[in-house]
Parts: C-alpha cells; sequence; structure tokens
C-alpha cells in the first residue's frame, strides 16, 4: 500500500491500481480497502483508475490524536487525491463512506463527476419499517418475527438457519443469508472495539462545521447519482417503497438499484449486479476514454 502522511503525521494508506478516468472507493465504517477487492478487476479492465483508501485508524491507516469525523476524512481524501493528480473524480461510497463522499462534494463540487452511493441514508435508501413483516408470521417461535411472506424459498430457508445468530445482536429485519448474516456479527464485534477507540479520544473543535445542503432545497445534488439500495429478500425494483424511494433521492439525474436479494453489503454480496450497474453508470457519465470530462 502507499502513504499519504498528514501534516500531523498520520499515515494514511491507499491502494492506486488502472489507469483511465479516477473512481474514489471510500469503504463503510469498518474503514478497509478490500471491501471493494471484488470491484478492482472489472472496473480495472472496463478502463477505470481505482482509488481504495483505509479510513483513519482502520486497516493500515494510523488513528490520530482526535476523533476521527467525516470533515476531516473528507479533507483527507481530497488530499490523497492531489498527490495523485487527480482533479476529477467519480467518488464511490458504502454506508457511512457515503456520508464522507457526501462531505467532499459538498465542499469541493467543482471536482466531483458523479456520485454512487452504497446502502446509506447520506443520499437515500430504505426505512427500518419498509423491512416489517406485511402479515405476522402463523408461529408462535418468537424468532420468526422477521420471517415476511415477501421471502422468495431460498430466502426463507437461510432466515430459519441464520435466525438464532441475527437475534443475538436483534437484527431479524436483516437480509438473514449466510454472508450477511456473518457480515452483520464481525461487524458488531468490530463495532465495539471500535467505539472504545474513538471514545478514549477528545473531539475535534476544527472539525465541527458540517457541510450541509441548501435548506428547502431538494436536489442539491447536482451531478449524476447512482444509489444502490438493499431489499433485504423483501423490495425489489419495481415495487412500491422503491418508487417511494426514488421520489426521495435528493438529483434531478439520479438512479435508483434495488437490489432485492442483499443485506447491507450489497457490492460484496452481490458484485456480479453491482459492477454491471455500476460499469454502466461510469460509461455514461464518464467513458473510461475520459471523453465527457471537461479539459
Amino acid at each position: 500500500m502507499e502513504t499519504f502522511l498528514r501534516s500531523d503525521g498520520v499515515r494514511l494508506r491507499y491502494l492506486d491500481a488502472g489507469a483511465g478516468p479516477a473512481v474514489l472507493l471510500m469503504p463503510g465504517a469498518a474503514g478497509t480497502h478490500d471491501v471493494y477487492d471484488g470491484q478492482v478487476d472489472a472496473l480495472r479492465d472496463a478502463g477505470y483508475r481505482l482509488i481504495r483508501l483505509d479510513r483513519e485508524g482502520r486497516g493500515r491507516s494510523d488513528w490520530g490524536r482526535f476523533q476521527f469525523t467525516g470533515v476531516g476524512e473528507a479533507r483527507d481524501a481530497w488530499s490523497i487525491l492531489d498527490t495523485l493528480g487527480v482533479d476529477l473524480a467519480v467518488l464511490v461510497g458504502r454506508s457511512s463512506g457515503s456520508g464522507v463522499i457526501r462531505q467532499m462534494y459538498l465542499n469541493r463540487p467543482e471536482r466531483v463527476i458523479a456520485l454512487v452511493s452504497i446502502d446509506s441514508d447520506s443520499f437515500g435508501k430504505f426505512r427500518h419499517e419498509d423491512f416489517h413483516p406485511r402479515v405476522a408470521p402463523a408461529s408462535d417461535d418468537l424468532l420468526d418475527a422477521g420471517l415476511d411472506p415477501r421471502f422468495d424459498p431460498e430466502t426463507v430457508e437461510a432466515y430459519h438457519r441464520n435466525k438464532a445468530r441475527l437475534a443475538t445482536i436483534d437484527v431479524l429485519w436483516e437480509y438473514p443469508s449466510d454472508y450477511n448474516t456473518k457480515a452483520r456479527l464481525d461487524w458488531f464485534a468490530q463495532l465495539k472495539v471500535l467505539t472504545a477507540e474513538l471514545d478514549s479520544r477528545p473531539e475535534n473543535p476544527a472539525e465541527a462545521d458540517i457541510a450541509e445542503p441548501q435548506a428547502g432545497v431538494k436536489h442539491w445534488c447536482e451531478v449524476p447519482l447512482l444509489v444502490f439500495a438493499a431489499g433485504r429478500g423483501r423490495i425489489g425494483q419495481g415495487d412500491p417503497e422503491a418508487h417511494e424511494l426514488q421520489s426521495r433521492l435528493p438529483a434531478k439525474d439520479a438512479v435508483l438499484i434495488t437490489v432485492k436479494n442483499s443485506g447491507h453489503w450489497i457490492n460484496a454480496e452481490a458484485p456480479e449486479q453491482f459492477n454491471r450497474e455500476l460499469i454502466a453508470f461510469l460509461r455514461r457519465v464518464v467513458p473510461a476514454d475520459g471523453s465527457s470530462i471537461a479539459s
């Protein structure tokens, strides 16, 4: 991995691969670049340059003196792009990483070609109540509280296989696949460690001013926006909840991709669909030859 040395001595690690228009891939709160391993070959083969980060205090990046913030992480990401000579980029963020790319866009919109959000309310995701069963399960087993008539047979089998594990962290509403169940349990354990590290550090008053969209402006995002939303076995592309979410997206040029049979880690759990939709979007907004980028 390559190293960016911050002015306070903190070392931030990143990977830079491929050639072509730049695509920054910001991980979620777990913060390590490898969550995007399933995208590397597809995007590089499609003619794009990938920049993947380990967020501050995670992976091989150092902890700073203060608690990290979205403001600081956005600044650091732009500094890394500056070091690499990248003036314009497509910004991709998953989960809380979408909050970071939102800060990046609000601070320097002229440098952003397009935005891609993966299952994050920073740009739009399904509401928690959308995953409540429409009909109570015909069962006396309390662990069947998340069993939903919208599940296909394979998902029903997965639910019964994993419901006891999901119940230990109170997420029976989650997509019950083996992959997503393990990812949720792993993240729950990581979150305890991350929270303890954050609590041991003071807040940084210099990073308290979070950039926010202009009040009352619905379409505050003025660049093309691609949003991936996890349907968690319950919501598909043409369902009413998907139409409602589409209406809430903060850009006029907004594309919603609802991935029904996936949990929170869409790009890892459904990589073929994710890569196909992402590359189609990239080819529209910035072809690999860079022809849509103003000189």
